[in-house]
C-alpha cells in the first residue's frame, strides 16, 4: 500500500503520467491531496485521489483509480476514468490497504458538492454526490450507476468518503 499525502495542491501537467512499476497495483496506490487537483490535457493518473476541495480532469485525461472528494466540484472533460485493475490479484508483501467500503463501485464521488462532465466522458464505475448536481453525463458513457440524487448508496459513501480520509489522515509520514 502506498500512501502519498500532499499538503496543498496537485496539478499534473499536460501528458504527464504516474507510472506504477514492481506489480504495485492502482487499488493500492492512495493520493491524500489536501488542497485542489487538476490533471491536463492528456495526464494519467493512477491511484484513488481523496481531496477536501475541487478537482478539475481536462480533455483526454485518463485515471485508473477514483476521484473522490469531501468538498468542491468535481469538472471532468472528455475523461477517461475507471476503477482500478489488478484488484483481487495476489498482493504485494506490505501493509494492508484502507477499507473503501461502499466507494468500491464509485468512480467519481462527491460529499458535499457538484459532477460536471461537458464532452465525451468515458467512466466505468459508478458517478454520484450526496448533496449537489450530478450534470451532462450521457448515461451511454457510464459503465456503472449515475446516482443524480442521493440514495442509500451517495449516504454510505459520504460515511466511507470520510472514514477514509480520516484514515489516510492519521498516517504518519
Amino acid at each position: 500500500c502506498f500512501i502519498i499525502q500532499i499538503s496543498g495542491n496537485l496539478l499534473a501537467n499536460a501528458l504527464s503520467k504516474v507510472i506504477l512499476t514492481n506489480g504495485t497495483q492502482a487499488c493500492r496506490v492512495f493520493w491524500l491531496i489536501n488542497g485542489t487537483t487538476s490533471l491536463s490535457n492528456g495526464a494519467v493518473m493512477k491511484g484513488n485521489c481523496l481531496t477536501n476541495d475541487n478537482i478539475t480532469f481536462a480533455t483526454n485525461a485518463n485515471l485508473e483509480g477514483r476521484c473522490l472528494t469531501k468538498n468542491g466540484t468535481i469538472i471532468l472533460n472528455l475523461v477517461r476514468a475507471f476503477i482500478p485493475l489488478g484488484c483481487g490479484l495476489p498482493e504485494l508483501i506490505g501493509p494492508n490497504y484502507p477499507n473503501v467500503g461502499s466507494l468500491g463501485c464509485f468512480s467519481i464521488f462527491n460529499d458535499n458538492g457538484s459532477i460536471k462532465n461537458t464532452g465525451t466522458t468515458n467512466i466505468t464505475g459508478d458517478v454520484g454526490t450526496n448533496s449537489g448536481i450530478v450534470d451532462g453525463f450521457d448515461p451511454a458513457g457510464v459503465n456503472g450507476m449515475i446516482h443524480y440524487v442521493p440514495d442509500a448508496w451517495t449516504i454510505q459513501g459520504e460515511i466511507d468518503n470520510l472514514a477514509l480520509y480520516n484514515e489516510l489522515n492519521a498516517v504518519s509520514c
